[in-house]
């Protein structure tokens, strides 16, 4: 599953190729006095300072991004199958509705791209996103969980068990399409600085933010593994947290990368793109050979 996900999370591009968004709207102009590319780069600002505070937020992102997609992922089997006993029917329909928000990608970077907010395209997705992903965490980390059907058997506490788990699926759901919203949008911004890097380190933001994410991705993947194998998950180890102190520990990173990106991360205002010209310059990324040959690879390596 995860595989299936690494080619369809990559970076868009079609943002970099639509010129309208650096156009004036409402009276705004960019006062900031062009510079000469310098070594190759593709867009003026300057090379990037690796270390820098816009530079570590964005990296910050994809960490959060990591932990929600380990973190959900891992936990499926043992709480949704076990801990909460649902049907099936009900963990597959579970599986399509956290996954089906990878599928809204482009739509997604569609919207940030013609409709900005206040003359912002990245950060109001971005914040919004996560905010929207840290009461979603929030409010499961605070809810009472019923106890596991492994242990309590009763017919009771099996339909209790099962309303408990559909509700959490519900707001896992909504927690995917939110935090996948703020990925698409920071991989707007990915693009936008990558091309300032100059030709002989180009590449580098891209391997430094797909390093750091898969990197928490496999931690949170493993805290699932290790503190939800106990016997009321399914496995045998003799220790474990509870669903509520798991979803509390998702939420801490979301909830702090809330105040990251609405203090540090930096955006700049441009004009909205209108449907005409973003659908010709579409049409046009994708007659180019090195487009329609990645699309190809792409649906044909989906089809396993």
């Amino acid at each position: 599953m995860a595989a299936n996900h690494l080619h369809q999370e990559r970076v868009s591009f079609i943002t970099s190729v639509t010129k309208q968004a650096d156009k004036d709207v409402d009276g705004f102009k960019d006062t900031s006095t062009p510079l000469d590319l310098e070594d190759g780069a593709l867009r003026e600002g300057g090379a990037l300072v690796y270390t820098s505070p816009e530079v570590m937020t964005l990296l910050f992102q994809y960490a959060v991004v990591g932990i929600c997609y380990g973190g959900l992922t891992g936990m499926r089997l043992p709480v949704l199958t076990y801990y909460f006993g649902l049907e099936a029917a009900a963990l597959s329909s579970a599986t399509g509705l956290m996954n089906l928000g990878w599928s809204f990608k482009v739509f997604y970077g569609m919207l940030s791209d013609c409709f900005p907010i206040m003359g912002y395209s990245r950060k109001p997705y971005i914040l919004i996103g996560w905010l929207m992903t840290a009461i979603c965490f929030v409010v499961i980390a605070l809810k009472p969980a019923v106890p596991s059907v492994v242990g309590d058997k009763s017919v009771e506490n099996i339909k209790a068990a099962q309303a408990n788990g559909s509700l959490l699926v519900l707001l896992c759901s909504v927690a995917c399409f939110c935090y996948i919203m703020a990925d698409v949008a920071c991989d707007a911004m990915v693009v936008e600085y990558a091309q300032r890097e100059p030709d002989r380190v180009r590449g580098r933001l891209q391997s430094s933010i797909y390093g750091t994410r898969f990197v928490f991705q496999a931690a949170s993947t493993a805290l699932s593994g290790f503190l939800m194998s106990s016997e009321r998950y399914g496995g045998k180890f003799g220790f474990d947290i509870s669903v509520n102190a798991f979803f509390g520990i998702l939420a801490v990173p979301v909830v702090a990368n809330v105040f990251v990106v609405y203090f540090f991360m930096k955006d700049r205002k441009r004009g909205a793109i209108h449907f005409a010209a973003y659908f010709h310059d579409v049409f046009e990324l994708i007659q180019k050979r090195a487009v329609w040959q990645v699309m190809i690879f792409n649906f044909m390596f989906n089809l396993w």
